[in-house]
């Protein structure tokens, strides 16, 4: 269990660098959101991935409703603006 969870921090946060970064229709807030999310989320899998030396941490999976949330609203944003 302990393995997955910076993997999934990884995957998660590099989903919210590429909706953030390349995903037109967004306005100027909801792609800051998205890539500061994005950046925090990767630099968090890669600490725990790579330097974290104790013997445990706390496994919040709840934290990747944030990124299901700014996916889909970004992709809501997207349809929304390709229809006007």
């Amino acid at each position: 269990m302990y393995e997955i969870y910076p993997v999934m921090l990884l995957a998660s946060g590099a989903l919210l660098l590429l909706v953030g970064g390349l995903l037109p229709g967004q306005s100027a807030g909801s792609r800051a959101l998205n890539l500061v999310l994005g950046v925090g989320f990767v630099a968090y899998g890669t600490y725990l991935k790579w330097f974290f030396t104790g013997d445990s941490y706390l496994v919040l999976y709840y934290a990747f409703l944030a990124p299901i949330f700014l996916i889909f609203r970004a992709v809501a944003s997207r349809r929304a603006a390709a229809s006007d």
